[in-house]
């Protein structure tokens, strides 16, 4: 490596000569040696050589050969763009253009390449061919003398002149929507696709708008769920165009017609008519029963599963759009079409249709069970479902059984009265997951069976009246027998959900389930299968089976003889945290909730009190997701799981919590992504849900609770994850953890160390929080704004003025009026540091801070030395302007700060000293003043740094 370092530091200075011939021998000599970290850097500076001697090929490869070791590399991703950029290939130069620009916006070199590139492509776009004009393209897609070859490439390019141009407002207005709409009547399966095709397009707002690309990033978007989801204006309008000049009607009788006209041998089959289902998805409602009966006809259509997965896609958008626009439509009535609808989908039982249909079913029931109905608009919600389920249970078919399943569990989130109620009014619910999983598993149904039956019987004993009812016919018995039984790995964790939960019943059950099952032993089984599954499987099903293990041992640390067992097993717990890596919690499945709610059950006792109000989350608003990916966890547990309510649960004493959080910070180990960056990771990602955020802001404020773990826990990005979840939290007690972790975070971290848009952005929910009505919430808020306004570093100056702006002066002025003596005390420390601010010395140097200087001076004569210190701070640092000095000696109670001269505290005695002489040294006019401060530094007993600025003033004024 020496030899490489060599070889480097040689082709540098023959680089900065201007003989890059020479520069590249000495590259690639370093090349031939170098280990991986330096090969990068030498491969990435022969790249520039190469830019230097125009030969641009091997610049884009040693570029490509760089990134390859080091993909975060920005020097060579910006040295390969140029070379693309030589080559011809300015889309592909643009691509990374447009990535340097997100990383470093601020560098102009990236930001002038990249707009160099945008319009090289736009001009290479526009020069291809004339074509490429919208009325062109319409006219060519429209002529009947053109080939069919030439109309489905122009509506191909119609397509993309609508993605990439951003010309669906140009279609529109050249009418091409009733022009489209004949072409989907044509007898050319291509021809209609392609219309259909560009008809969906112009309705979906897929376009991209101008400089979309440099629009800086969301970076965390919370769903809200109860809201119709926001349309482009352009698809607004397109849809708008669709229904006047085609309508629902015309929209459904083109699938029909396409439907009809299904090529026979073409392996595409039914392409228009998917796309004719997709429109309708768009511009449809849940009235129109038309439209229901095509989507059930489609949803019975077996030769294409593709028609069918677009049946139950457009069926659960209908659903949903419906459910989100609440009470501003009327409430949907009970249909013959919309059961059709259901029927028809709970029939399907392809694999590769499962996520599809969960997702509808999911949809549709959200939308039956909306209790916000008037009395004429009533429905016996309980009926409509239960003749919905349990033909489906009942079934002899193992598919049917497994959608009949899978639909009472979606009940259980959304209904669940009527989902209990059928539990135990059907006795083949209970016969089937009872006795289901005691088969032998021959196929993927019989596994799915047993998933099944394991999360309905979860569901089953989460319920009050139905676990008393399992637990008076021997429930732990059979379900330690199912548990024993089962071969399944998510099945099994399931199970044991449904043991924990028994045991949080009463004492003598949980004794009973503890003896019974030694969890221990089954979570060390579990863990292992799951190593061997991720080489076997891998991806979504190792993440399913690793959900379950963490669901399941989030139940059972409801229980502190289990967490006990936990920490004194640190190789267990170690293995468990490292189960997941940081893309399966970006991921949109369950187990980011899981493994957030495991962590809070281990970070938190039995004093710690997070959860929310009935009305609140999840229990008010529950979206699709969450029914299909168990994030309703809380909602499923018996009343003996919830904190507050009973005593039978224990979480376990203060001193445990503590020693399992430690434990899982050192168990993850400094070499792994950590438990901090995972729980960022997931508060982070796109798409991230309400209980998500709420549960992983809750975790970290757990974590902040130990100081020693704040260093790492703003290393690892908590700041910005914290900030990201207090913005966008609706749970007010969610919010208000998020706000406390910032505070203590900002407490004990050096602001200088801070990166200002990290500093700057948290003032806003610290000046909230100073607002709260907690008392340990204000003083915390207050510690943290007042070390934030300490800060030397550059930007100390804007980072004071912004929490000058945010009304930070006038939060901390509040606090001196409570009858707490710390929060008077924090308050007058944050206004003694803010005392610097530019904007502050104007207030009261223009004499707009005349209360403010009597409300100081009153302070330093408490007998608090702390707040001593505070206000007579404050008063030195104002004294230090001559035009505040006038309004400082004409208060009433100026003589105070002379007073303290005499005060025991040598800090605060150096304080008033200076404040002191100060005034004397800005009111030469003033004799009086003057007088005053001469007789009492004369008579005070000063020391230390108080008798020097006192003999340096007198030596003064000779």
């Amino acid at each position: 490596q020496v030899l490489a370092m060599e070889r480097k530091d040689a082709g540098n200075r023959l680089l900065a000569a201007g003989d890059f011939e020479a520069a590249v021998e000495e590259y690639s000599a370093g090349v031939a040696v170098a280990d991986a970290p330096l090969r990068a850097v030498l491969l990435s500076n022969r790249s520039f050589a190469f830019l230097k001697l125009a030969r641009w090929q091997e610049a884009c490869d040693d570029a490509a050969a760089s990134l390859a070791i080091d993909p975060s590399a920005v020097k060579p991703m910006y040295r390969r763009a140029l070379a693309l950029e030589q080559l011809g290939r300015c889309g592909d130069a643009l691509k990374d253009a447009m990535i340097l620009v997100r990383l470093q916006p601020a560098t102009k070199d990236f930001t002038v390449l990249a707009q160099r590139l945008k319009v090289a492509v736009l001009k290479g776009v526009d020069s291809a061919t004339d074509a490429l004009l919208p009325d062109k393209v319409l006219e060519d897609a429209c002529s009947e003398t053109s080939t069919v070859e030439a109309r489905v490439e122009a509506l191909k390019k119609a397509r993309g002149l609508c993605v990439f141009r951003g010309h669906t407002d140009t279609f529109l207005r050249l009418g091409a929507v009733p022009a489209l709409a004949r072409l989907a009547r044509n007898e050319s399966e291509e021809i209609a696709a392609g219309a259909l095709a560009l008809l969906c397009v112009m309705a979906s707002g897929l376009e991209r708008e101008e400089d979309e690309d440099d629009q800086p990033q969301e970076e965390t978007q919370v769903f809200d769920v109860n809201k119709p989801l926001p349309v482009k204006k352009s698809a607004e309008a397109a849809r708008r165009c669709i229904v006047d000049e085609v309508g629902m009607t015309g929209v459904v009788e083109i699938g029909r017609l396409r439907r009809k006209m299904f090529p026979k041998d073409s392996s595409s089959r039914g392409g228009s008519c998917i796309c004719a289902v997709k429109l309708l998805g768009m511009i449809g409602n849940m009235d129109d029963s038309t439209g229901l009966e095509f989507l059930a006809q489609c949803l019975e259509v077996i030769e294409s599963e593709a028609l069918q997965s677009a049946a139950l896609t457009c069926f659960g958008r209908l659903c949903d759009h419906r459910r989100r626009l609440g009470t501003t439509v009327k409430a949907l009535r009970d249909s013959h079409p919309l059961r059709l609808c259901i029927e028809a989908g709970l029939g399907l039982t392809q694999v590769s249709l499962v996520d599809s249909l969960r997702s509808a079913i999911a949809s549709a029931f959200s939308l039956i069970a909306d209790k916000e109905r008037s009395d004429s608009d009533k429905i016996d919600t309980l009926t409509v479902f239960k003749s919905m389920v349990e033909p489906f249970i009942e079934s002899s078919e193992t598919g049917h059984q497994v959608n009949g399943l899978m639909a009472l569990a979606t009940l259980f989130a959304v209904d669940r009265p009527a989902a209990s109620h059928i539990i135990q009014s059907v006795p083949a619910v209970l016969m089937l997951i009872f006795e289901g999983p005691r088969q032998v598993c021959t196929c993927d149904d019989d596994r799915e069976l047993q998933r099944w039956c394991a999360d309905v019987t979860m569901l089953a004993v989460g319920d009050v009246a139905t676990r008393k009812s399992l637990l008076e016919s021997g429930a732990v018995d059979m379900l330690t027998e199912l548990l024993d039984c089962s071969t399944e790995g998510c099945a099994r964790a399931k199970y044991i959900c449904s043991l924990a939960t028994l045991a949080a019943h009463k004492e003598d059950v949980r004794k009973q389930v503890f003896e019974a099952v030694d969890f221990m032993e089954t979570l060390r089984e579990a863990i292992e299968a799951v190593k061997d599954e991720r080489h076997q499987k891998g991806g979504d099903a190792n993440r399913t089976l690793v959900a379950g293990i963490f669901e399941a041992c989030a139940f059972l640390c409801l229980h502190a003889s289990f967490k006990e067992r936990l920490a004194a097993a640190p190789r267990t717990l170690a293995a468990l945290l490292s189960l997941p890596d940081a893309e399966d919690l970006k991921n949109r499945s369950s187990l980011p909730f899981a493994y957030t709610s495991f962590l809070m059950n281990i970070f938190r006792s039995r004093e710690d009190k997070f959860r929310p109000r009935k009305k609140e989350y999840p229990y008010s608003e529950m979206t699709d997701a969450e029914a299909d990916q168990l994030e309703a966890m809380y909602d499923k547990m018996p009343e003996g799981a919830r904190p507050v309510k009973n005593g039978e649960v224990d979480l376990g004493p203060a001193e445990l919590a503590v020693k399992l959080r430690k434990a899982s910070m050192k168990a993850t180990g400094t070499d792994k992504l950590g438990v901090i960056r995972l729980l960022c990771g997931a508060l982070l990602a796109p798409g991230v849900t309400q209980p998500l955020c709420a549960a992983s802001a809750q975790c970290l404020n757990l974590l902040c609770r130990e100081t020693e773990h704040r260093g790492a826990l703003v290393s690892s990005g908590a700041v910005r994850a914290l900030l990201a979840a207090s913005s966008a939290l609706d749970d007010e007690r969610a919010r208000d953890s998020a706000r406390q972790a910032l505070a203590q975070l900002a407490i004990t971290t050096n602001p200088n160390l801070l990166a200002y848009d990290q500093a700057s952005n948290m003032v806003k929910p610290l000046c909230e929080l100073i607002q709260h009505n907690h008392e340990l919430l204000q003083f915390e808020a207050a510690l943290a704004l007042t070390n934030l306004s300490s800060s030397s570093a550059s930007y100390g100056d804007e980072l004071r003025v912004s929490i000058y702006r945010s009304e930070g002066w006038n939060r901390f002025r509040d606090l001196l009026f409570s009858d707490n003596t710390m929060l008077q005390r924090a308050g007058l420390e944050g206004m003694c540091n803010m005392c610097q601010c530019e904007l502050v010395l104007e207030r009261f140097a223009e004499g707009k801070g005349g209360n403010d200087l009597k409300i100081m001076l009153a302070f330093v004569g408490v007998d608090d030395v702390q707040t001593c210190l505070a206000s007579s701070g404050a008063l030195a640092m104002l004294s230090g302007v001559a035009e505040i000095v006038p309004h400082i000696t004409k208060q009433e109670n100026f003589l105070n700060i002379l007073a303290v001269l005499a005060h025991d505290d040598a800090g605060v005695q150096h304080r008033a000293a200076v404040c002191a002489v100060n005034c004397a040294r800005y009111s030469k006019d003033d004799a009086e003043t003057l007088r005053k401060v001469d007789v009492a530094l004369r008579r005070a007993t000063l020391t230390g740094q108080a008798y020097e600025v006192a003999r340096e003033h007198f030596s003064g004024a000779g």
